[in-house]
């Protein structure tokens, strides 16, 4: 099992959820879109899951250069999209990243996008198989390898959430502590 196959997993579990929820609530994606100068309707952001779902579903089920590739891309798209919102709406915007409106984007997510982007692409080349290729090569029916896989994707998911929530809220701090010491 190559060293990559438990990112590259983790990255597209990420990613599948990511495309469920556009799927159950496109009103955020299509917020952040619009906001970013992208016209949107709630189906484009219905179109753009359902394509997540996919690439994440193949890199699960047969994994391969071409799942990997597709996600590196998706990747790439998505921090660039990141910066463009940031450039156009603020560091306040909303993501959208998980459907819903929310969490504002801040350098967490360019870095965790970037990073993901690398991995998968470093995992096309090493032509990173399916989960069932990495359960089947690891003890225990690969139990610990599913866990390391819903771990990795538990945090990268912390870091486009909860950690530019945590951003903002420390700044919105500093600025109250400056304005009092004023």
């Amino acid at each position: 099992m190559p060293t990559l196959a438990g990112p590259l997993h983790a990255i597209a579990l990420l990613l599948l959820a990511a495309g469920v929820a556009k799927l159950a609530r496109p009103a955020g994606t299509v917020v952040a879109l619009t906001m970013a100068g992208v016209p949107a309707r709630r189906w484009t952001a219905r179109v753009l899951g359902a394509g997540e779902v996919a690439v994440a579903l193949a890199a699960l089920a047969v994994g391969g250069v071409v799942p990997a590739a597709l996600l590196c891309l998706l990747h790439v798209g998505f921090a660039i999209f990141a910066l463009r919102l940031v450039a156009r709406a603020g560091p306040a915007a909303s993501c959208g990243c998980f459907g819903s409106t929310g969490a504002p984007v801040t350098s967490a997510h360019v870095v965790t996008t970037a990073g993901a982007a690398l991995l998968a692409g470093a995992a096309a080349v090493a032509e990173v198989g399916g989960v069932g290729d990495a359960v089947r090569s690891t003890p225990l029916g690969g139990i610990a390898y599913l866990a390391l896989v819903a771990g990795l994707a538990a945090v990268a998911h912390l870091c486009l959430t909860a950690l530019p929530e945590l951003q903002s809220a420390a700044g919105s701090v500093r600025a109250l502590s400056s304005a009092e010491g004023a």
